[in-house]
């Protein structure tokens, strides 16, 4: 058996896999045609844990090992909350909220204000008003400390998951809808009204949650990775809506 740190980490990201795809130890040792036993001390990484084993799990997974291999490289995923009152400064105070992420994503103030031309003065009204909120902390030198730092988990059905979704799916589907976008940019849509059961509804969830985790990852990845001059500007919404029924009229109608 391999007790080599890279392969405990390989071994880790596979129990992660199950855990996001809701698959026992049961489940799996069915597929495999083995025991539960056996696969219990497969995915916790004891007794005889090959790589040919390992792979053969994969298999019965439906998880392709080289993604299991990049998953298990991943750095983990940083992340925070703020209060409800925060985020509420943030949906009264959307400039201070451009400038909270720009400071959460390390540009300095100098940079902020060359690059909106913004001069000191209106860079210092911003964080101390920010600073009230909490959002920053003011240093000497005109310096300053956030002390936030990862992705922005917003509340669910919090100020800023409300305003956003309102006013993100009207400008999306504005977009969406308009005849002039041209260049590279990037329109695909899918829409269905359709009829599923509840495994397969909460399957689709399972993916589109997935989905998103991954590309999460890939941003963070990207962010710290790749030329800043390379990098387009995206926003995207993974949506499905369960159940739906149209209300018909109830009145007679004449045949």
């Amino acid at each position: 058996m391999d007790h080599s740190p890279e392969f405990k980490a390989v071994i880790q990201a596979f129990r992660k896999v199950l855990k996001a795809k809701k698959i026992t130890y049961e489940e799996l040792a069915a597929r495999l045609g083995t025991s539960a036993q056996t696969v219990k001390r497969l995915v916790n990484g004891y007794g005889d844990c090959s790589l040919e084993k390992l792979i053969a799990a994969c298999r019965a997974a439906e998880v392709e090992f080289f993604d299991l291999v990049k998953l298990a490289g991943e750095p983990p995923e940083r992340s925070f909350s703020l209060s409800v009152e925060q985020e509420q400064f943030l949906v009264e105070h959307p400039h201070h909220h451009a400038v909270f992420t720009l400071l959460r994503d390390k540009k300095s103030v100098a940079a902020i204000a060359a690059e909106y031309a913004l001069t000191l003065d209106c860079m210092r009204r911003y964080l101390r008003e920010l600073e009230g909120a909490g959002l920053c902390e003011r240093l000497p030198g005109d310096g300053v400390k956030v002390p936030f730092a990862g992705a922005h988990d917003w509340l669910m059905r919090g100020p800023l998951h409300r305003h956003s979704f309102r006013s993100g799916l009207a400008a999306m589907a504005e977009h969406f809808l308009r005849e002039d976008v041209v260049g590279t940019d990037m329109r695909l849509q899918t829409w269905s009204s359709t009829q599923l059961s509840q495994p397969s509804i909460d399957a689709l969830m399972t993916e589109i949650t997935d989905l998103a985790t991954r590309y999460r990852r890939l941003v963070q990845r990207e962010r710290a990775t790749l030329p800043k001059e390379q990098l387009l500007d995206v926003e995207w919404c993974f949506l499905a809506a369960a159940p739906f029924r149209v209300e018909l009229d109830r009145k007679p109608v004449e045949l």
